[in-house]
């Protein structure tokens, strides 16, 4: 006997911008697949709902200065005699990876 589970969850608003998003996404040509939004996700702007799941919690700037302050964390200062560069490229660093690295797709 085959037995079927479905989960019903109430109707989620959805951000206009994702909305947007998943408009778009419908209208390509070819598309084999159809978008929809994720309940955990759905209310909030794109990228808005990550920043928690990134470790960006609060105001991290202030948490750092009381790390600082607490003695917990010290600021960062190069030996003497080592340079940090201005800028630094990881694709030019290891060309090896350049493909993937510079990959936005």
């Amino acid at each position: 006997m085959l037995h079927l589970l479905c989960a019903t969850t109430a109707a989620t608003a959805v951000h206009p911008d994702r909305l947007a998003m998943i408009e778009q996404i419908e209208s390509t040509p070819g598309l084999l697949w159809k978008p929809a939004p994720h309940p955990r996700f759905a209310a909030s702007a794109p990228g808005e709902a990550l920043k928690p799941l990134m470790g960006v919690v609060g105001d991290w700037k202030a948490a750092l200065e009381e790390g600082k302050r607490k003695g917990e964390l010290e600021e960062y200062a190069p030996k003497p005699g080592i340079s940090v560069p201005d800028s630094f490229d990881s694709a030019e660093n290891w060309p090896q990876c350049a493909k993937m690295i510079n990959d936005s797709e």
